[in-house]
């Protein structure tokens, strides 16, 4: 049977004829605040393409998650990463090490994903300063994190208009909060989004100016896929589902920027 974006699954998925989709909300705390950060699973014949991997430390919030919807870790075949950031690399080491996943990425984010540049968003006396007031086991845990990002190797790039036959999805390049972001158009009509876009307040909204260092390319981003008629729904790595109505959305968010 073929669904469509608009047909919710037992396990809080979505699924068409290639694959099925679900968001993996994970429990977070960064910089002493908590939130909720949403990687996605794509399944597929039993194989699992995870999008993201959280914060370091996350392993065990993915396989529960993963456990909940009766899959398990071994099941994750490839990792797609939107972007260089922590917060989406966290765990690509140690998924890497525990499943021989593939990982795919744009070529523009690589350097910084396989450690041979360091995260573009790293200054090391900007964070002193913001580390300077969190209670000592919060900015311990933070020190850790950040003198030691971890990296892995990429094994397939992704360029802008690729369509991934194993995900039922077109790559689609989004810069601005990092050079090399691309969000993930599935067959379904779900944008997977990284962090182009954000929900707050249960609102869809564009990138969050002190997160994006080229907002004229985010905005450039957001004009683009605004394009895209087939977007019902919108998963934001901060902020979770937004839809149906999506598309509709995104072109008043296109024409405010």
């Amino acid at each position: 049977m073929s669904l469509n974006a608009q047909t919710p699954l037992p396990g809080g998925g979505y699924g068409d004829a290639m694959a099925t989709f679900y968001p993996l909300p994970l429990a977070s705390e960064f910089m002493g605040n908590p939130s909720t950060i949403y990687p996605a699973a794509l399944v597929e014949d039993g194989k699992v393409t995870l999008v993201d991997t959280g914060f370091p430390g996350q392993l065990e919030l993915i396989r529960a998650e993963l456990t909940k919807l009766g899959l398990s870790l071994d099941q994750i075949k490839r990792i797609i990463l939107t972007h260089q950031d922590i917060d989406h690399i966290g765990n690509l080491p140690a998924l890497v090490q525990a499943t021989g996943a593939r990982v795919y990425a744009h070529a523009a984010d690589v350097p910084y994903i396989e450690g041979q540049l360091p995260p573009l968003k790293f200054n090391p006396a900007a964070w002193e300063s913001r580390l300077a007031n969190l209670p000592p086991e919060a900015r311990a845990s933070m020190q850790s994190m950040l003198s030691k990002p971890p990296s892995a190797h990429v094994d397939e790039l992704l360029e802008d208009g690729q369509h991934l036959p194993f995900a039922g999805a077109t790559v689609i390049a989004t810069p601005g909060h990092t050079p090399g972001h691309i969000s993930l158009l599935l067959d379904s009509g779900t944008l997977i989004a990284g962090d182009a876009l954000v929900v707050e307040g249960g609102q869809l909204l564009g990138p969050r100016e002190q997160a994006t260092p080229d907002m004229k390319s985010g905005r450039a981003s957001v004009a683009k896929l605004a394009g895209f008629e087939k977007i019902e729904r919108v998963l934001c790595y901060h902020g979770g589902l937004f839809g149906p109505g999506a598309h509709q959305r995104l072109q008043v968010i296109a024409q405010q920027s």
